[in-house]
């Protein structure tokens, strides 16, 4: 379960409206809150913004530069928050994971 605090739903909503028709990104950071059956509950505090490097088709792709993650895991650290997962805009299609997005899907908590 992935609960988002209404100021980082704002953001990221925000985040999204100002890239289309590109596809906006960035990262979930929160903290790891089991709840009663379900200990993969989190509790997101913050969507972070990262630049989307994808050049090929950004308007429907999406990429996060290493070094920006790496600074991003760092920020996360030193608030005592982790990453929670990652955000895609999809600008037009459905709101749901696309093959690629589940293809290219590496994070492991």
């Amino acid at each position: 379960m992935l609960r988002i605090r209404p100021t980082a739903l704002a953001d990221l909503r925000a985040h999204a409206e100002e890239a289309y028709p590109h596809e906006s990104c960035g990262v979930l950071l929160g903290t790891h809150t089991p709840e009663g059956a379900n200990p993969e509950a989190w509790l997101v505090h913050a969507a972070v913004r990262a630049a989307n490097t994808r050049t090929d088709s950004p308007q429907n792709r999406y990429e996060i530069a290493p070094a920006e993650l790496v600074r991003i895991l760092r920020s996360a650290r030193e608030q005592g928050l982790e990453i929670a997962g990652f955000y895609p805009s999809h600008p037009d299609p459905p709101a749901e994971p696309s093959s690629t997005d589940l293809a290219e899907a590496h994070w492991l908590h």
